[in-house]
């Protein structure tokens, strides 16, 4: 390793590298989707390398990494994928965190309602272009991105997204130590083309809940959580009627985990969240497909979570999905490989 002192700190050489493989297979034929989405299985294989310079202390530290990430479908004689781009800034200290330019999806820290992000989105979609600010206080931790995916020109509408997550654990000790609130907000701003009037599409979808971590005062348990709250989504086309769409319903959530062995069961009862579905579909809408037209969503994963080992993740799940009167099956693998400039350090 290269290392040049400057400062107070000294200047690194860094990189970082990123390998997934994922199996999706779905089962969904007897379900009932607005767009027909159908039984699917996919199965790809994701690669993200990057290098860079890293400088600063211990407690404050800043990279500036250039690199590529690749996606590519297992079976196909040819990839329609190409590679994207990484180029960014991370600053990391105690507290905070930031990343700033195109860089990858994985290094957010916010845990999201499946109704703003889940399944193929969270691979296949696998770069911010935009920034990310964290903080992590000592109770909580608090997220915001913003994430730029559409330039406005002839041919293309541009379109940002912003999203943010927050959790907290308000009382420090005593008998209520196991109480928590949390969040997540998703605003998505689809705009004209130039010289068109295609007109401007709002939404705006926020699920907050308040909980328990009785894991807390029931140690015994790796994780054990009852979370309860409501979800909603504002939406609006700035043409015709020009109205907000304000569906919204009650969520819950309970998780029981044991040695990376565990169950959650998600619930959601209300009015279907996504208004616009049938217009722009996955343009805006990222989330779980169950939210389209079912009012009634339950999702129950059994799954194991193990580290492999330092670096290494297994992901095996078994869900089941259900609208009250049909029931869908889902099977995942996912294996993650991570390396970076730490990983061959001794320790001290």
């Amino acid at each position: 390793m290269m290392v040049v002192v400057w400062g107070a700190g000294a200047q690194n050489f860094e990189f970082d590298l990123r390998l997934d493989t994922k199996l999706d297979n779905r089962e969904y034929d007897a379900l009932k989707y607005v767009g027909s989405v159908p039984s699917i299985t996919f199965f790809s294989m994701r690669v993200a390398p990057a290098i860079g310079i890293g400088f600063g202390d211990a407690d404050r530290r800043h990279r500036v990494m250039v690199g590529a990430s690749y996606t590519r479908d297992m079976g196909a004689a040819v990839s329609r994928r190409t590679p994207e781009p990484l180029i960014y800034y991370n600053f990391r200290s105690d507290l905070y965190g930031l990343w700033a330019g195109k860089f990858e999806r994985r290094h957010l820290t916010g845990a999201y309602s499946r109704a703003i992000y889940a399944g193929s989105h969270l691979f296949y979609d696998n770069v911010i272009d935009g920034f990310a600010v964290q903080y992590t206080p000592r109770r909580g931790r608090l997220e915001l991105v913003l994430d730029r995916d559409g330039r406005r020109s002839s041919s293309t509408r541009e379109s940002f997204r912003v999203i943010s997550a927050g959790d907290w654990n308000p009382v420090a000790e005593g008998p209520l130590r196991w109480l928590t609130g949390g969040y997540s907000f998703d605003m998505y701003r689809l705009a004209s083309r130039r010289g068109e009037s295609d007109g401007i599409v709002d939404h705006i979808l926020v699920d907050a809940s308040v909980g328990a971590a009785l894991e807390r005062v029931l140690p015994w348990f790796d994780k054990l959580t009852v979370k309860a709250g409501w979800a909603g989504s504002f939406d609006r086309e700035r043409s015709g009627e020009n109205r907000w769409l304000t569906p919204g319903g009650f969520t819950t959530d309970v998780t029981v985990q044991k040695k990376k062995l565990g169950i959650r069961n998600m619930f959601y009862h209300g009015e279907p969240l996504w208004s616009l579905w049938h217009a722009y579909g996955s343009r805006v809408y990222k989330g779980d497909p169950f939210f389209v037209v079912s009012g009634l969503n339950n999702y129950t994963m059994i799954y194991w979570h193990p580290q492999l080992w330092r670096g290494g993740v297994l992901r095996l799940e078994l869900g089941m999905h259900t609208d009250g009167h049909n029931v869908g099956l889902q099977q995942v693998a996912w294996i993650g490989v991570s390396l970076d400039s730490s990983f061959f350090k001794r320790n001290p």
